[in-house]
């Protein structure tokens, strides 16, 4: 009971009129940073806001003015568990995260009423499995609920290893490059992989199943093997999609292959949406 009455008096306290440090999140820009605010909530918890935006130009699965994306919820979770490393659990500020996986089911998106403005988006997290190396945390697993706009969206969990900073430096300057929602040198990051492997899904799907209705993603399941380098060819290769139990869901599994090497495997679940 204290800690319920702990997460709702932290949640009360959350602030969304401006966003958190560029560096605690590992961004380079403004206009990637969706994390607001974040405390902490006993010894091995925190709450976290978020303002997403109803358009960003990053997104591929939704016209402006329709329903939140559920990459853009993903990215704001990974935020929330990159600036919780550093201000709640001591990770130091120049150390790296390492997503090793991560698995979402957001199933509101598919059936809400179109945005027509800014959601406000709040994330209550809860952690588990950590290991150290001396002082140093080096693994933490996240467990997430995302409330939008009030409603319940969802959950996801999140696996994340943590590299000293003159490791991530060296291991950065092997796969340099600047990408979608990342620091400006590093390898490819997951959240581009996630939305190259959406786009490859929807194609597999929109030609399966010739429909009027909009296809949208609400779940994802996904491990990463190896980094993916920016600067070289890689292949997001579909699998047979499987049908949900629903009828209204498929599955697809996708794997993104570099250098004759399978670097990280998803399964996609896409929605039909109602008319």
């Amino acid at each position: 009971m204290a800690t319920a009455v702990s997460a709702f008096s932290a949640i009360s306290a959350l602030r969304f009129d401006r966003t958190v440090p560029l560096e605690l999140v590992h961004r380079r820009s403004l206009s990637e940073v969706f994390l607001t605010d974040s405390r902490a909530v006993g010894e091995a918890g925190f709450v976290a806001a978020a303002q997403v935006p109803a358009f960003h130009a990053h997104r591929t699965e939704c016209p402006s003015g329709s329903t939140i994306d559920a990459l853009l919820l993903l990215e704001c979770c990974r935020q929330a568990e990159t600036h919780a490393a550093h201000k709640h659990f001591n990770v130091p500020d120049d150390a790296g995260s390492v997503v090793r996986s991560w698995a979402f089911s957001f199933p509101g998106p598919a059936g809400r009423a179109p945005l027509h403005g800014p959601a406000d988006v709040v994330i209550m997290a809860e952690t588990c499995e950590g290991r150290q190396a001396g002082q140093f945390l080096r693994a933490l697993c996240y467990r997430m609920h995302v409330i939008e706009s009030g409603r319940y969206v969802g959950e996801i969990r999140m696996d994340t290893a943590y590299l000293p900073g003159r490791a991530y430096r060296a291991a950065s300057a092997q796969h340099r490059g600047a990408g979608l929602f990342e620091r400006p040198r590093g390898p490819v990051p997951g959240i581009a992989l996630m939305d190259a492997g959406r786009q490859a899904a929807l194609a597999v799907v929109k030609a399966a199943v010739p429909t009027a209705a909009a296809w949208r993603l609400t779940a994802l399941d996904a491990d990463f093997e190896r980094y993916v380098e920016p600067d070289s060819s890689l292949a997001v290769v579909t699998h047979p999609p499987r049908r949900g139990v629903t009828g209204r869901d498929i599955r697809v599994p996708v794997t993104f292959e570099q250098y004759d090497r399978v670097s990280a495997r998803a399964t996609l679940t896409l929605t039909r949406a109602h008319l």
